[in-house]
């Protein structure tokens, strides 16, 4: 009785209940097997929790012993960051197996001395437990949504499989290479180097080696999906870490779920929120989120000085690393927050703040180290394009423009905290500058720059996570003066308010959309006249939200500072709308339905035969393909990167969509698509696609002796003479439309 009472007041009881959610819709919805949910878990335990945590207690230990979900919150962040040299050095030795033996050495490397063994020494202090069953359960509807909208809609089963997301083979392919080659290659084209934020592919093959997880399991259904729930958590712990206070890590957890964050459109209520299907489609985008949270934890508490010691700036230097490794978007956001906070301490103090300018070049030197390792051939097409991230809303007309910009009001209350950090003073804080220069500059950057696939408004996505935790923390300074139950019971009741007015505009969602898709029509007129009663609506919650201020029986002066919370809340119900919409479905439908939004681009048998090829050919292989677009008829979208992905060897061309010519040192032609262009080698695709069109002893002959190529990979939907090819090649493999020859 009094054991099962202990538990019942543990604070890891709801940390397991969460857990438990998690496993059971892996494999109800994601359909993963228990064999890899049990093994995938074990490798978050063992590489990544243990030596990530024993990590972040040595670069921490000048902070002093802080709660044990703490630092394994902020452990588990560590071991990812630490995963990518350890890893790298053992694909470069030519034994990525050897990965295996990481968890040993630094269990040996702590044990055998003093200092190290005090790293194991566990910490008692827990937090209260209301508030963890609260983290829990906001954990928890994480995890339903992403069963509800990722795992059940996109399962890890061959039917789905068959139907990706058109970049998912792309991301696959790159993490295939990562579990074979160094340096990193493109294998759906020979001899081109690989330059992309691969630290997130990095990332599966590793994962991939010590679990024995399909590549495509992990990446599809296990790795985000860890990422996000453990950042989310870590992001409680920073809140609290840094306020003093425990609240702010339940609204920063909170703003995941109801945070309008995009203001280029007005689509799913007042703004994109950080969780949103972006996130599992780009898994950089989503994979990112937790190096930028360390890596703007650890800079904040060296610039108010609470971390000091070797140890801490070191772990800084390759979270940065790491963080533009895993997007390139992210870094420049930490140098500009930087760099602000050196210069306005400089001319606020009239001196040089040390950590913030030592901080800002490290950022610089990591920049350099990350754009040699990662980026060497260019900036992909970025330029200088102002407001090219809302040019829609300047093709709308007038009524539906008044509309659209009410996306403003959302996104207004996700950053409204943001200028509670400069209050009272706080713009003279090197701390407070960064986490307001750094958001900024993300937002900026989005607005200013412009590349051909839309890839600035990832400037504004990887500053989500701290935009939260900022905004968390300036409202706590904003109220930390106020009397708390009037703070709450004023806040909630215009936030309750607000969110109707949300789900008024919802109710409504068919016109929207027709605003955002730019069509004309009889909704815009039906706009025109809704305009008028939002704006009723609008006018009214702030009016209650007025009148609950002037209601509360505090001292007048403090009337106007508690105006700044209850606003923020009342515009914050409108960015909840959507997710109050979506709830009952969530809850009651955890595991969603399947989705066949993509049709079949993998032909029957090509999962099988892809998967022959690896178990059956050297890792050095070279094959050829008569597949190369995503159509077999109609304009060329070279996005055929499947075999390349999920037999892990290397085609001599098989698509080639995404590459710059800078790469392979040649002059990409103006206004040339990235997607949709033409092949830099005309003449080696001709000698590929000859010999499965035109099969002689010639044409097979030239891609054995020129090009080296050794098995070829036929698609039947795609033009090829399959007799003529079984005149000159032994056919070794055939599964459905798919053939698989090796040449004599």
């Amino acid at each position: 009785m009094i054991a099962a009472r202990g538990v019942l007041r543990s604070g890891w009881l709801p940390a397991a209940l969460v857990a438990l959610l998690a496993m059971g819709l892996l494999h109800e919805a994601a359909r993963v097997s228990a064999r890899d949910i049990v093994v995938f878990g074990v490798y978050l335990a063992g590489w990544l929790v243990l030596p990530g945590t024993l990590a972040w207690r040595a670069a921490t230990r000048s902070r002093g012993p802080r709660p044990l979900a703490e630092d394994l919150a902020f452990g588990v962040l560590t071991g990812y960051v630490l995963e990518f040299p350890v890893y790298m050095a053992c694909l470069a030795a030519g034994v990525p197996h050897l990965y295996v033996g990481w968890p040993v050495l630094v269990v040996l490397a702590t044990v055998t001395s003093r200092p190290g063994r005090a790293l194991w020494r566990r910490t008692r202090q827990p937090m209260p437990l209301r508030w963890s069953w609260t983290v829990a359960g906001l954990l928890g509807y994480l995890v339903l949504w992403f069963g509800h909208n990722a795992w059940g809609r996109f399962p890890s089963d061959r039917f789905s499989l068959r139907r990706p997301y058109f970049d998912e083979p792309y991301h696959l392919s790159i993490a295939s290479s990562l579990r074979h080659f160094f340096p990193p290659k493109i294998t759906y084209v020979d001899h081109t180097p690989l330059e992309y934020h691969w630290v997130t592919h990095a990332h599966v093959a590793a994962s991939s080696w010590i679990t024995g997880i399909e590549p495509v399991v992990i990446l599809r259904s296990l790795a985000v999906p860890a990422v996000f729930l453990l950042t989310a958590l870590a992001l409680a712990h920073a809140a609290v870490r840094l306020s003093g206070s425990r609240w702010p890590g339940i609204v920063a957890v909170a703003g995941t779920l109801l945070a309008p964050l995009v203001f280029n459109r007005w689509i799913y209520g007042s703004g994109e929120k950080l969780l949103a299907m972006r996130m599992i489609d780009s898994p950089t985008a989503g994979f990112v989120v937790g190096s930028v949270l360390l890596g703007v934890l650890l800079c904040i508490e060296l610039l108010r000085g609470d971390l000091r010691g070797r140890d801490a700036w070191a772990l800084t230097g390759l979270a940065m690393v790491v963080m533009i490794g895993s997007k390139s978007t992210s870094l420049p956001t930490l140098m500009a927050g930087l760099v602000a906070a050196t210069v306005v301490a400089a001319v606020a103090e009239r001196r040089l703040h040390r950590a913030a300018a030592g901080l800002a070049v490290l950022a610089v030197a990591g920049f350099v180290v990350g754009k040699l390792i990662f980026f060497p051939s260019g900036s992909y097409g970025l330029a200088p394009d102002p407001f090219a991230l809302t040019s829609d809303l300047g093709k709308l007309p007038k009524p539906a423009a008044a509309l659209a910009a009410l996306s403003w009001l959302g996104f207004a209350s996700t950053v409204a905290g943001l200028f509670g950090l400069l209050a009272r003073r706080g713009w003279r804080r090197a701390d407070h500058v960064f986490l307001v220069a750094l958001c900024a500059s993300g937002f900026g950057a989005g607005l200013f720059f412009h590349q051909q696939s839309l890839s600035e408004v990832y400037f504004v996505y990887v500053v989500f996570v701290p935009v939260l935790l900022a905004s968390a923390l300036g409202l706590h300074r904003l109220v930390e003066r106020l009397p708390a139950r009037e703070v709450l019971r004023t806040s909630a009741l215009a936030f309750a308010v607000s969110c109707v007015v949300g789900l008024v505009l919802l109710a409504v969602e068919t016109p929207f959309d027709a605003v955002h898709a730019l069509e004309d029509g009889p909704y815009l007129r039906v706009l025109k006249y809704a305009l008028l009663p939002v704006l009723v609506a609008l006018l009214a919650a702030v009016a209650v939200a007025f009148l609950a201020v002037r209601s509360a029986r505090i001292d007048g002066r403090v009337t106007g500072l508690l105006l700044a919370p209850v606003c923020v809340a009342a515009f914050a119900g409108i960015g909840a709308a959507p997710t109050v919409r979506d709830l009952p479905s969530t809850l009651t439908h955890p595991a969603g339905t399947r989705s066949l939004a993509y049709a079949p681009s993998i032909p029957v048998g090509g999962l099988a035969a892809a998967r022959w090829v690896r178990e059956n050919t050297p890792t050095d292989t070279l094959l050829a393909t008569n597949e190369h677009c995503e159509k077999v008829r109609g304009y060329c979208f070279a996005r055929s990167f499947w075999m390349a992905g999920y037999a892990e060897r290397q085609f001599l061309v098989e698509g080639w969509s995404y590459i710059i010519w800078t790469i392979i040192g040649k002059t990409q032609p103006p206004n040339t698509s990235t997607v949709a262009g033409p092949f830099w080698d005309p003449q080696r695709l001709k000698d590929n696609d000859a010999a499965f069109q035109h099969p002689s002893a010639k044409s097979i002959g030239r891609l054995r002796d020129r090009y080296g190529v050794r098995w070829l990979f036929v698609n039947e939907r795609f033009r090829v003479d399959l007799a003529g090819v079984r005149r000159f090649a032994d056919e070794r493999y055939s599964s459905g439309r798919v053939h698989v020859f090796e040449l004599r």
